[in-house]
């Protein structure tokens, strides 16, 4: 129901990515059922594992030397970044963007009230006019792209890459074809633009990336797909 009513405005806000990793059931108990529905359904199960796939990669880029920097692109609830941090003292600094107030203003209290404030910084901005003041280790965008069209993947894409250091790697999630819980999403008006992983290949490319840089990964489930792009 929340999926349908959007209270924010738009499909798979940060209160619904919330709710699956926190696998929420309505206090409403004759809705109890159709929240365990939903959690069983594989696009949650892969958002579940998407979350513990960006924390596998922070916790390789942990065992580098010195500090690295991670630009987080839609950053949502900011769940993942918290179990990561969560898991002790850490050398990878965050500046987390989201364009949704809400969203930062609830991830902004989370990190605060777990005491990581020394490693993150918060942005309310529009992912195409964000400006920062360093480049990155890595890049994450974990659920913006598969909500854009060919044309505006390739705008941001390009735009992203000019932020990532040399040796530093960009990791861009789409819902693939294979997903199962599809016509249930979109029944909900949750559209995304689902793609293959030859699609990904082929849009890096025409981004002017070599493809000897370009990766494609997915969760386990299959569901969830990862663009691994390096420079």
């Amino acid at each position: 129901g929340y999926a349908v009513l959007k209270p924010h405005g738009y499909a798979g806000d940060f209160i619904i990515i919330e709710r699956i990793y926190q696998r929420w059931l309505s206090p409403k108990e004759h809705l109890v059922n159709w929240d365990r529905f939903f959690h069983a359904q594989a696009a949650p199960r892969a958002i579940l594992n998407r979350k513990q796939y960006f924390i596998d990669i922070l916790n390789a880029l942990e065992k580098k030397d010195g500090q690295s920097d991670v630009l987080n692109i839609g950053c949502g609830p900011c769940q993942d970044v918290v179990e990561f941090l969560a898991q002790g003292k850490s050398r990878v600094f965050f500046e987390c963007v989201d364009y949704d107030k809400n969203a930062i203003d609830y991830s902004y209290n989370k990190i605060k009230e777990n005491g990581f404030l020394s490693n993150i910084e918060f942005h309310r901005d529009n992912a195409f006019k964000f400006r920062p003041s360093r480049q990155y280790d890595l890049i994450w965008s974990a659920g913006l792209f598969d909500y854009l069209d060919e044309k505006t993947f390739k705008m941001l894409l390009t735009k992203q890459l000019g932020f990532l250091k040399e040796g530093g790697e960009m990791v861009i999630g789409n819902f693939s074809l294979n997903n199962p819980t599809r016509d249930y999403m979109e029944f909900g008006n949750w559209f995304l633009h689902h793609r293959s992983p030859e699609e990904l290949i082929q849009i890096a490319c025409d981004c002017g990336i070599s493809e000897d840089n370009i990766n494609v990964k997915s969760e386990s489930l299959g569901v969830n797909l990862f663009l691994h792009i390096s420079k």
